[in-house]
């Protein structure tokens, strides 16, 4: 029983995984999908700008999302640095005795 229960786990788990050759036919499937809802043919002008500009969005898009996501990283390290500092140290000058 629980091997069955492990393999169904593991395959579940599996299930999500998908390569980047299978996310970029996706990605190329939704677009022609796209391209097509806006009544461009495959292979004139109309359909090879609405692929360009799909994928101009995209590369801004990840663009924007890199940026912010190192924008995040950034602060999180500035806030870490930050409390991780300790107090200053009291500078306390003992009078010489002779």
């Amino acid at each position: 029983m629980t091997k069955i229960l492990l393999a169904a786990c593991a395959a579940l788990a599996l299930s999500g995984c998908v390569t980047a050759e299978e996310m970029a036919a996706q990605v190329a499937a939704k677009d022609d999908n796209e391209c097509h809802s806006y009544g461009a043919a495959t292979g004139t002008d109309a359909y090879f700008q609405c692929r360009m500009v799909k994928s101009q969005q995209r590369v801004q898009l990840n663009a924007a999302a890199t940026a912010a996501a190192n924008a995040q990283f950034q602060h999180g390290l500035d806030m870490m640095a930050a409390a991780a500092a300790p107090p200053p140290m009291q500078t306390i000058v003992v009078a010489p005795t002779y």
